[in-house]
């Protein structure tokens, strides 16, 4: 049967609106995925979790990285601890597609001119020259960053109207004098840990194997808060053999965000924290931390570490990088203050009754530091005067295991600082990287020997405490027994200042749980007494009354006898506002005490300075 004219024209018409309503079906869905990609979602990514929009640009482009788009560090008042802004000075090869032709970087009659004003000789600039294959920032002979020019070098540089140049401004990660370096950490390589840690962000484009992330500290334990979503850099394009594209010329290639980056605001202040690290180096203290802590919420306020580090210059096997104030050392006399607090918790002395010293104990070959000792004491004398005889006697009434008890109970033991769920982290997060705990006893085995007792008693032996627990033993005196845990960051906010993740005050060992109101008071006393008549004495004078406890524990090195100078204490004495340990570890024996001068400088201070945002 043959089909009409007509109706094949109609069957013919039919078929070519079927296949053309695929074709746009087709159509419509490649570009709704476009623009998804494209607008709505230019972050997300394939079936794989690949970034497409980082990965098309890699492919096709060579340039300078001004900002790397990593979040910044700020004091609790806003001032930034990381991120300086600087002009600097950045060379394009002049003919990437031949450069086989030596083409000058810089017209010979400019040359000499340039040189003058970036205060370099014609060797170095002519080792750069030769080095340079894409693009790249002037640096000074030895830098790791480029060199930040005056308002006078950008405008003589200007003049020159140099073609293979160009002023940029450039974010570099630390500042020239970075403070509480230690604490903040540092950025560097590391595509093991990227590639174990980081996998998704690895796979979403956010990292690479070779992107440098946090290496300690803060940077570190913020990594994830901390990640951007890209860089801001000036680029030229080529094509897959390397080839300057024609054309295009150079772009500013930078992902706005009003969100990202985020801010980790600390809860540091960077006044305090400058004049705690300028009054720790005229000190001289050539090894050692210090800590201070707000005294109502535990928030640490500035935390130094010597020797200083440089972050813009990282040399791991040195390890300056290492934060002192969060490792365990021997405290010395400052764990008196444990024993103290462990007698009077269990009954074993009264505050009336009188001990005696007279510079021997008679066993243990075990003697006080004051030569034919300190005659008759009470408690708070003892203390005050820190008689090693005195305490040693304590220490026999006592078991380990109520010495321990009173150290779990101080907080004194373990870890002191901020943990617990986060938004960006599924295990239980840790603010501060590479904190130890405290020890006691070797391996937390109560010993059943006297003679290990006795040196226990004095903060000898095997006793160990960082200086963030010791500082933090002030503030749970201070609080009648309830142990905080110090915070070194409070909050995180949005890029627009919008807050994103609180991290509210932590309690380790509520009041219930401590020592009594009675017992801190009496210690908290005993400090005071320490200042006004017994081995501080050197802090009377101040423009507050202060108090606090003294230390010096005996350390060997190399075969040598040496000693770590403590002190712990708080200021003023009435409404106290600031809690603080410092310690100079390994000082020469009998070498000046470094300590309290820095204690006393900074608390008169802080005596200036009006109250701050907390």
């Amino acid at each position: 049967m043959r089909i009409p004219q007509l109706d094949l024209i109609i069957l013919m018409r039919k078929r070519i609106v079927v296949v053309a309503l695929v074709i746009v079906t087709v159509i419509s869905l490649l570009l709704g995925r476009l623009f998804w990609i494209q607008i709505l979602s230019p972050r997300r990514y394939s079936s794989e979790h690949i970034d497409l929009v980082a990965s098309s640009v890699t492919h096709r482009q060579n340039g300078l990285e001004l900002d790397s788009g990593r979040g910044d560090i700020y004091d609790r008042n806003g001032q930034t601890l990381t991120g300086e802004t600087i002009p600097a000075l950045a060379f394009f090869h002049p003919d990437p597609n031949n450069r086989k032709e030596l083409i000058p970087l810089v017209p010979q009659n400019k040359l000499e001119q340039l040189l003058a004003i970036l205060h370099t000789t014609n060797e170095s600039w002519q080792a750069f020259a030769a080095n340079l294959s894409k693009s790249a920032f002037w640096k000074n002979p030895g830098q790791e960053e480029p060199m930040a020019l005056s308002e006078q070098q950008m405008r003589q540089i200007e003049d020159l109207q140099l073609e293979n140049a160009a002023i940029v401004t450039y974010k570099k990660r630390y500042q020239q004098t970075p403070l509480a370096s230690q604490l903040i950490g540092y950025v560097g390589q590391n595509p093991l840990r990227i590639e174990s840690t980081f996998a998704q962000e690895l796979k979403r484009g956010l990292l690479a194997t070779d992107s440098k992330i946090g290496g300690a500290g803060l940077e570190k334990s913020f990594q994830r808060w901390l990640l951007g979503l890209g860089k801001t850099s000036l680029t030229y394009y080529v094509d897959g053999k390397e080839r300057y594209i024609e054309g295009i010329g150079q772009r500013m290639m930078k992902i706005d965000n009003e969100h990202y980056p985020l801010q980790v605001m600390s809860t540091l202040d960077k006044n305090i924290q400058q004049q705690l690290e300028n009054f720790m180096q005229k000190a001289g203290i050539e090894k050692g931390a210090a800590v201070i802590l707000d005294t109502k919420t535990a928030d640490i306020v500035a935390m130094a570490s010597f020797p200083k580090f440089d972050p813009n210059h990282v040399h791991l096997e040195e390890g300056s990088w290492s934060n002192l104030a969060l490792k365990q050392t021997v405290p010395g006399s400052i764990y008196k203050t444990v024993i103290a607090a462990a007698a009077l918790e269990e009954g074993v002395v009264t505050l009336r009754e009188l001990f005696e010293c007279d510079g021997d104990l008679g066993k243990f070959d075990f003697h006080c530091w004051k030569e034919g000792g300190h005659g008759i004491l009470t408690l708070e004398e003892a203390f005050a005067d820190s008689c090693n005889i005195v305490f040693a006697k304590i220490a026999q009434r006592l078991t380990a295991e109520q010495i321990m008890h009173a150290a779990q109970k101080l907080g004194v033991l373990s870890t002191v600082g901020w943990q617990g769920k986060s938004t960006r982290e599924t295990n239980d997060f840790k603010q501060l990287d590479g904190e130890e705990e405290g020890q006691l006893f070797i391996g937390g085995i109560p010993s059943r020997d006297t003679g290990v007792l006795v040196q226990s008693a004095i903060g000898q032996r095997d006793v160990r405490m960082s200086p963030l627990q010791a500082a933090n033993l002030v503030v749970t005196l201070l609080n009648r027994g309830t142990v905080k845990a110090p915070r070194a960051v409070k909050e995180i906010r949005y890029q627009n200042g919008l807050m994103m993740e609180r991290f509210p005050e932590q309690t380790i060992v509520p009041r219930s749980q401590g020592i009594s109101a009675q017992t801190s008071r009496f210690l908290l006393e005993g400090m005071r007494e320490v200042v006004t008549h017994g081995t501080a004495q050197a802090l009377l004078g101040g423009k507050w009354d202060l108090a606090g406890k003294t230390g010096t524990a005996e350390v060997f090195k190399n075969g040598k006898s040496l000693e770590n100078q403590w002190f712990i204490g708080y200021g003023p004495v009435k409404n106290p506002r600031y809690a603080m340990a410092i310690v100079a570890e390994e000082v020469k024996p009998n070498y000046p005490n470094q300590v309290l001068p820095v204690f006393k400088a900074l608390m008169n201070e802080l005596a200036n300075a009006p109250l701050q945002s907390k």
